[in-house]
């Protein structure tokens, strides 16, 4: 998962930054509904990027890897010595533990009111205060920047901190979790 933040948004909510799963789940119920590009439009406070049209069901095609993201979080504390889909001595699945009903509720939580976005264009456009996409999500808001532009392309508004100066989007690391979950 590839997670990128407003800086601007966090800033003005007076939010920091969300390392943890618990963490977006709380800013996301902070910021839903908010205006985040002064267009007086409520936006959304957690954008999953998509890269099809076809792509927007239960989180796209790649639902499943958000799950085992947030999972894997809360049970594979030891690395790769350490499996989170099998018991590595037993070989029995591990989908009825703790750790696998937490990440199934984070993402029931977080993606109950998603708003999908194809090829991060609602990011771009200053919509999103959060992004969470496939590998290329964020190239387009990396190589053109957020903002908003009328029919002449001219930028009519891009986020910017409290001194003026252009709020460039942040990628953050993959969110983890502070507590250990069997």
């Amino acid at each position: 998962l590839h997670p990128t933040a407003r800086p601007d948004v966090f800033a003005k909510y007076d939010l920091g930054l969300p390392n943890t799963w618990d963490d977006l789940v709380e800013s996301v119920r902070i910021l839903k509904g908010k205006d985040f590009n002064d267009d007086r439009e409520p936006d959304f406070a957690l954008c999953l990027g998509l890269n099809t049209k076809q792509d927007n069901s239960m989180g796209g095609s790649w639902w499943a890897e958000q799950i085992f993201a947030i999972w894997a979080s809360y049970a594979q504390t030891q690395g790769l010595k350490q499996g989170f889909f099998f018991n590595l001595e037993t070989l029995e699945p591990q989908l009825n533990t703790a750790a696998f009903r937490r990440a199934v509720e984070i993402w029931r939580e977080l993606y109950a009111d998603v708003e999908y976005d194809l090829r991060g264009e609602k990011f771009q456009q200053g919509r999103c205060a959060i992004g969470i996409g496939p590998p290329g999500y964020m190239n387009s808001f990396y190589l053109n920047g957020v903002n908003r532009v009328d029919v002449n392309g001219t930028v009519t508004w891009q986020p910017l901190m409290a001194d003026g100066s252009y709020a460039e989007p942040l990628r953050l690391k993959p969110f983890g979790s502070l507590e250990v979950l069997v």
